[in-house]
């Protein structure tokens, strides 16, 4: 269990997207953008990062049309015989965030929602016999879309206010950005999130809108980008995938 519970959180660590894939389209009223990347997660065995295990793997999509747009994060814990689908839609009257542990044995869906109309986020989760449902202030930040607005470079040094949908409620971050020497690529830089205590949460390195470089509480799991052949070819019987 404390494993899952690690890779889960790690799941939430993944706020920065790397250089899409040729966009796709359709032509007419249904026009809409499309962007995809895909993830091995692999855990390292002492500070040698080219002695590592695969234990996951991760799908970050975002679409967008007239309608809003839509973030998803899919990620595969064959470890953990877990998926977890991460989904976030954005415009229009709300912001709508949906978690879904899925694994064969058990099962965990949390709904968050922001009304523009109103000054909390409504959060109800699902696991057990009934349903629990908690209120908070509206301020807290999305980590998908949270994740949008940092590739951008949108946001920067500063505290954060961020929904953990892993523990259903806000957490208090901290940013900080800094220059990053990357073989000398002046638009290199690195971000680091902390918690209140002082302890890392995530970092990652970026240049420009793309993501080079990610670990997790400064070691543990690191994302690295694979393509889409590597992806379709990576092994399906992971919570009740097929």
């Amino acid at each position: 269990m404390p494993l899952l519970v690690s890779l889960l959180s790690f799941v939430l660590a993944l706020l920065g997207l790397q250089a899409p894939r040729p966009a796709a389209a359709e032509v007419g009223e249904n026009a809409f953008e499309l962007r995809e990347e895909f993830f091995v997660l692999e855990q390292p065995h002492g500070e040698d990062l080219t002695d590592s295990e695969v234990v996951g793997w991760a799908a970050w999509r975002r679409r967008s049309d007239e309608q809003g747009t839509t973030l998803q994060l899919e990620v595969e814990l064959p470890s953990a015989d877990t998926r977890v689908l991460h989904v976030e839609r954005c415009g229009g009257f709300a912001d709508d965030l949906v978690w879904r542990e899925l694994h064969p044995r058990f099962g965990r869906t949390l709904r968050a929602v922001r009304n523009e109309h109103e000054s909390n986020l409504a959060v109800v989760e699902w696991g057990g016999i009934q349903a629990r449902r908690r209120s908070f202030d509206a301020a807290a930040r999305f980590p998908l879309t949270y994740s949008e607005r940092l590739r951008k470079g949108v946001e920067g040094p500063g505290s954060l206010v961020w929904f953990d949908p892993l523990a259903g409620a806000p957490v208090d971050l901290s940013v900080v950005v800094n220059a990053a020497d990357r073989e000398g690529r002046s638009n290199a830089r690195s971000v680091e999130m902390r918690r209140v205590d002082g302890t890392l949460a995530v970092s990652y390195e970026f240049e420009g809108e793309a993501l080079h470089g990610f670990r997790w509480h400064g070691g543990g799991v690191v994302a690295r980008r694979v393509d889409s052949a590597v992806w379709d070819a990576r092994p399906r019987s992971v919570g009740g995938s097929p």
